[in-house]
């Protein structure tokens, strides 16, 4: 399990979680919804260890993670960022690969995760040569799914993941989600769409104010009045 217990953090002086307890199991979805300055962001990097925790534990497998994220990476935990962030002047498959570098393995191993890519990803394939800098919003974010894929991770952190996509283009990151989870996969993915990301998530957390004041399975807060009327 990967496991927030009563964890505070910020950024200087200013504190953005407030005694923040999240868990997700093994085969789960589990969504964070909020508004803009709820703190999601700043949950999934003191996961990863680039924003240190002031009190608490963020712990895996009843293990306490430590500061170092190339470590946090190698034992199984990766990000999609807000925003793709892709490495614009690297090609498609440069990118793949420099998902791949956290974590050691041989040109076999390699290469099989890359055919896996572009066979969850056939665009990306295609455009294999290609620089990032290139593609389309929907082919972005295809390759930062791909990029964190490439370290083999146990649990998936995602940031926002349809911002600035179509609604085809939603419908098709959230049947990747699907696919990613059905490999065996947790998914913890932050979501401002609460109504796509409700429909395929187990159980999900309301943050406002750096504090979770909601949590419950994705059915129950579909029916919450708090989180229809704020969020639906």
């Amino acid at each position: 399990m990967l496991s927030l217990e009563g964890v505070s953090a910020g950024y200087g002086r200013a504190k953005v979680l407030n005694d923040v307890s999240i868990n997700v199991s093994p085969g789960e979805i589990v969504c964070l919804l909020g508004s803009n300055g709820a703190g999601k962001s700043t949950t999934l990097l003191t996961i990863l260890g680039l924003v240190r925790s002031w009190s608490g534990t963020v712990s895996l497998d009843g293990q306490q993670l430590g500061s170092d994220t190339a470590e946090i990476v190698r034992r199984g935990i990766a990000i999609v960022p807000e925003g793709r962030r892709i490495f614009a002047p690297l090609t498609i498959e440069e990118n793949l690969r420099m998902g791949a570098e956290a974590r050691r393995s041989t040109s076999v191993e390699y290469q099989d995760d890359l055919d896996r890519m572009f066979t969850m990803f056939p665009v990306l394939k295609e455009r294999r040569h290609d620089v990032g800098g290139v593609l389309s919003g929907g082919q972005q974010q295809m390759l930062a799914i791909g990029r964190a894929l490439m370290a083999r991770p146990r649990y998936l952190l995602m940031d926002e993941p349809s911002m600035g996509l179509s609604p085809v283009l939603v419908d098709q990151v959230l049947d990747t989600i699907g696919e990613i989870q059905s490999q065996g996969v947790s998914v913890l993915v932050v979501e401002q769409n609460a109504f796509a990301v409700l429909r395929i998530a187990h159980r999900g957390y309301v943050m406002q104010g750096g504090q979770i004041v909601l949590q419950g399975s994705a059915e129950w807060l579909q029916q919450a009045d708090m989180v229809v009327e704020a969020y639906l």
